[in-house]
């Protein structure tokens, strides 16, 4: 979803649903590799699961594990073609935002409100 922009974007075990304006698109994500590693970056924060992350992404993490950010950089080519970077930010164990920031310059924002990301 872009900036300003009315969507959303739900995971259904191996396909990725797309709902941007009304119009519903669904997409599997193993013919997606790009996408696969995009959704494999939130699965694998929110279970914690450091291997995953470094599979597809050099990470850099900031702050303080009350108030933190994980800085994801795409290591593989199909996803780095599209995705610069995506910035995650929590305190404690909450996600609370997540930015995907596009090569071309577009960025989406994903706020989570109301209670843990797990």
């Amino acid at each position: 979803m872009r900036e300003g922009g009315q969507g959303s974007y739900e995971i259904r075990g191996e396909q990725l649903r797309i709902d941007e304006y009304g119009q519903v698109r669904e997409l599997p994500l193993d013919a997606y590799p790009a996408q696969m590693a995009f959704v494999a970056s939130f699965r694998a924060t929110l279970a914690g699961d450091l291997a995953t992350l470094q599979r597809y992404y050099r990470l850099k993490l900031d702050g303080t594990p009350a108030d933190w950010t994980l800085t994801l950089v795409p290591a593989e080519p199909a996803m780095a073609a599209v995705i610069r970077e995506v910035v995650i930010r929590g305190r404690g164990a909450q996600l609370q935002q997540v930015t995907t920031r596009e090569q071309g310059g577009d960025s989406s924002l994903l706020t989570i409100r109301g209670g843990s990301a797990g």
